[in-house]
């Protein structure tokens, strides 16, 4: 009988270590405008969205992250954004949009059919899962993590509204999230950036 009790014990003990919890944390360094970015008039206002990404060298599964981020891009511009309208373009006149200056990524809007009163440059730096190994009774960390840059430019003006760097991790001791939860990341940082929620 206390064989059976100390196993069960053990194996509650174990699943409550296993489940973890994960806690969000976020940083975000800006100037001009700060987060969150939508203000009261950007819903007369129309956003050219220009996005690419800033991968470190040593990033595993490029692809996948490019389709994730592209995905949670489109959903988040299309339906929960703050502008009138918007479209959102990997690629502008045959050129990466993470190389256009300020400056390019205006003139070359011009030739659009339409005319944006916002050009909103968005550069990924960080998306996917994290395991962090400690030498300490909790053992590893887990979760996952997202990084983003955006800078809002004002197309009548050629100013400079907003610049914001900003860095939501998701972990916690015994936590695990693979690469499925990339959209929901992306989306849910994106949404914090412009929307404050």
């Amino acid at each position: 009988m206390n064989i059976i009790h100390s196993h069960l014990t053990y194996l509650i003990l174990a699943s409550f270590l296993l489940s973890g919890c994960a806690v969000t944390q976020t940083t975000i360094h800006a100037t001009g405008v700060i987060p969150p970015l939508c203000q009261a008039h950007a819903k007369q206002e129309s956003a050219l969205v220009l996005w690419g990404t800033a991968w470190r060298t040593n990033q595993k599964e490029m692809q996948l992250r490019e389709e994730k981020a592209s995905k949670a891009i489109s959903q988040f511009f299309g339906t929960r954004s703050c502008y009138a309208t918007t479209i959102v373009l990997r690629t502008l006149a045959g050129r990466d949009t993470v190389t256009l200056s300020d400056i390019e990524a205006i003139e070359l809007s011009s030739a659009l059919p339409d005319r944006y009163d916002k050009i909103i440059l968005l550069r990924i730096e960080e998306l996917g899962p994290l395991l962090m190994i400690y030498l300490s009774p909790i053992l590893w960390e887990g979760g996952s993590e997202a990084a983003v840059r955006v800078r809002i430019l004002d197309v009548n003006s050629g100013s400079l509204d907003a610049d914001v760097a900003m860095r939501r991790r998701n972990s916690g001791a015994f936590v695990l999230r693979g690469t499925k939860h990339l959209e929901e990341d992306l989306k849910a940082a994106l949404t914090q950036v412009f929307l404050g929620q």
